[in-house]
């Protein structure tokens, strides 16, 4: 947990995240996570059939959806 903490902080694009995780961390369901998706607000990284969303790209969705 430690490694994957320090890899967060130093490349945020390398850490990647489950919809359930992404959901999750921004406070959403998981279908209004692929709605994002399909509106172009967050942009998904695909391997091996799974959806992920990047930490950086968390990070910026939150900075631009700030209240």
């Amino acid at each position: 947990e430690l490694s994957n903490l320090r890899l967060r902080v130093r490349r945020p694009d390398l850490v990647k995240h489950s919809v359930k995780e992404a959901a999750k961390r921004l406070g959403r369901s998981r279908s209004s996570i692929f709605a994002l998706i399909k509106s172009g607000e967050l942009t998904p990284v695909r391997e091996c059939g799974r959806t992920y969303i990047t930490e950086e790209e968390i990070q910026r969705w939150e900075r631009k959806n700030r209240t």
